[in-house]
């Protein structure tokens, strides 16, 4: 299979239709929807409504799109359980061949989706587990992008005010795949600051999250270049900086320049007159990318010849001989002359007696071995004419790879977000308060109370229970009697009178209707007691109230890795000022390492002005014959003539 490669494309990775609950037009038709995706050049769509795969939607969208060249990808977006401010958007987007209905059988059971028709609930008011969700689409084969930047309803919604929604944001961050930005002037905040925090580097794309065909636009233009796959969308979560483009015109346009784009075989060729080798013209074509190209095959299977055959049609220097090559004219090659219009081409056919000139380079695999050499030439002559091969200082070479390395350290670590010292100071007071308001002799008391009434609480339930098992055992007991009753008064005509319950133990109901009620009443009382303690700590605390002294150790825990994380910040903030100005100030007594590196430069400048005089007057090296006096003033002239 012969393939151009990788090519820059319009990705929409986020795009909503009718199946969607908040979609414009629900009267949108299917064939309207590739049209104008058609019509504004894009190659692949994610189709990601909310909290629904649209089976049948999906498959007539990928039948349409495969006649107009474009991928349609099956997703979904799912709303996320809130974790700050607004609830968090994110969306799973599967391959374009997967077993659609198995995945949206998982999905649709074993997430909070179910609530949709399990219990009536809107497709905007159920939540999903983010972690939970992402999880279970990873173990489904897809992958998971997420809003962030100034999109609404991104990741940054979780506060980083508090040390558990910090180590949460980053939880989420290791876990997804694609960032969704809002525009792209978010990406440098990412680049320059997150990403060294998380230690990974997460591919940025912006898209329409369209709801409307009607209205489709796109802010700026996701270019990835990958094959218009599934697969091919894979790779930028391996190459997030070079397959991924926001930009308004083809990243491929950035650098225009002419290039070979294909070869074609017209009819089967032999290569020589003397051999039966001869190229296949069921290849056809060899398409080449404009960029990095490269032609697969097995040893021997004529990739170095069919090289040498084309170049020694052109006019370029070149140690190949074409004596022995027929060149019967059924093989071309294709030239563009410009990435921007693939219309301005030119065939060049590879025929006998025939140089086409055009400028351009061809190295051989002999002649860059002989290049690389050359080297051993250049290095023959220095020696000769006594010239000295000037190398840095090892010492002051070592000193600055330190002392940059060490810097380099510390500005990374300073950088990190999770080492921003005011946001440190500011989470070590609100742990200090947590602890001193949880730990004052009043809130003690009032949390050995709040137990104590918890303990009451369970004690009355359990009271009451026991209380209604024994009234319902009494009427069962009852029944059982009445069954036997009626049996001996139909089989024998007995006539023995009924028991009514209410009669016989009308005083014992009486009694645990008096004291259920009893407990009813106390419950609400101790309820009220509990919950007015609770609204007292919720200004600061909102979780388990019973654990909270127990758990004090804990947070006493954390608090002495904030202050031991603010100590190790201040202490490398003094180490890096200080290697600061050992590098761009220096001691009193001691020189600056810019002031070493100047000395340097200033003594090897002066070492290559003494060995270029010696070399340039190498008549009067009584040391050198004649033959290398020659040698050395022919590279003399090599050198000047090269300069000019």
């Amino acid at each position: 299979m012969n393939n151009r490669g990788s090519e820059w494309r319009k990705w929409d990775l986020h795009f909503h239709t009718p199946s969607s609950y908040d979609y414009e037009d629900k009267g949108i038709t299917n064939q309207q929807i590739i049209d104008k995706l058609y019509e504004n050049k894009i190659s692949v769509v994610a189709i990601t409504d909310h909290h629904i795969i649209d089976i049948e939607r999906i498959r007539e969208l990928q039948q349409l799109g495969s006649e107009k060249g474009i991928t349609v990808l099956p997703g979904i977006e799912f709303l996320a359980d809130a974790r700050g401010k607004e609830p968090i958007h994110f969306i799973a987007i599967f391959s374009e061949d997967c077993n659609l209905s198995f995945i949206w059988g998982q999905l649709e059971n074993n997430t909070n989706i179910k609530n949709i028709k399990g219990l009536n609930k809107k497709h905007n008011e159920v939540y999903c587990d983010l972690l939970d969700t992402i999880k279970l689409v990873r173990e489904l084969g897809g992958i998971i992008t997420i809003h962030a930047g100034k999109k609404t309803n991104n990741i940054e919604n979780i506060t980083n005010s508090l040390p558990h929604a910090i180590a949460q944001k980053t939880d989420i961050a290791s876990n997804v795949d694609v960032y969704e930005l809002g525009a792209s002037s978010d990406k440098q905040d990412y680049i320059n600051i997150v990403f060294p925090a998380i230690h990974k580097y997460i591919p940025m794309v912006i898209a329409s999250d369209n709801h409307d065909i009607k209205k489709y636009t796109l802010k700026e233009n996701c270019w990835i270049k990958a094959d218009p796959t599934f697969e091919g969308l894979k790779q930028i979560i391996y190459e997030p900086e070079e397959r991924v483009k926001i930009q308004e015109y083809n990243p491929e346009l950035d650098y225009d320049k002419p290039f070979f784009s294909s070869i074609k075989f017209k009819d089967d060729e032999k290569i020589f007159s003397n051999d039966e080798l001869y190229f296949d013209k069921s290849t056809q074509e060899i398409p080449l990318n404009s960029n990095l190209v490269t032609i697969i095959g097995g040893r021997g299977e004529g990739k170095s010849m069919l090289m040498k055959y084309i170049s020694t049609s052109f006019e370029i220097k070149t140690i190949e001989k074409d004596d022995d090559f027929l060149k019967n004219n059924n093989i071309e090659v294709i030239y563009s002359k410009t990435i921007k219009n693939k219309e301005e081409i030119e065939p060049f056919p590879i025929k006998k007696n025939s140089k086409h000139a055009l400028d351009f380079i061809y190295i051989s695999q002999g002649e860059l071995k002989n290049i690389v050499e050359k080297q051993e030439l250049a290095e023959a002559i220095s020696e000769m004419a006594n010239i000295r091969k000037i190398t840095f200082d090892r010492n002051l070479n070592e000193e600055i790879s330190n002392k940059l390395d060490k810097l380099h350290s510390l500005k990374n670590f300073l950088d990190n977000p999770q080492n921003n010292l005011e946001e440190l100071q500011q989470r070590e007071n609100t742990q200090q308060q947590f602890i001193s308001n949880i730990t004052t002799k009043e809130n003690k008391e009032k949390l050995e109370k709040y137990s104590e009434i918890l303990k009451q609480i369970n004690t009355e339930i359990n009271k009451k229970n026991q209380l209604s098992n024994f009234k319902q055992s009494l009427i069962q007991k009852s029944n059982e009697l009445n069954q036997n009753i009626d049996s001996l008064n139909e089989n024998y005509g007995l006539g023995i009178p009924i028991i009514e319950v209410e009669q016989i133990f009308v005083s014992q109901l009486d009694k645990i209707h008096e004291l259920i009620t009893a407990i009813d009443n106390q419950l609400g009382l101790l309820n009220e007691r509990k919950e007015a303690i609770k609204t007292e700590f919720s200004e600061f605390y909102t979780g388990d109230l019973t654990t909270l002294l127990r758990d004090v150790d804990k947070y006493q825990n954390e608090l002495s890795i904030i202050q031991t994380q603010i100590k190790d910040v201040n202490e490398k903030k003094i180490k890096k000022e200080n290697l600061q100005k050992e590098i761009f100030e220096g001691a009193d007594t001691q020189k600056s390492l810019i002031s070493k590196i100047e000395d340097e430069y200033k003594k090897q400048k002066e070492w290559i002005l003494e060995d270029w005089n010696k070399f340039k007057n190498i008549e009067e090296r009584e040391s050198l014959n004649l033959q290398q006096k020659k040698l050395c003033k022919a590279s003399y002239k090599i050198w000047i003539l090269r300069s000019k």
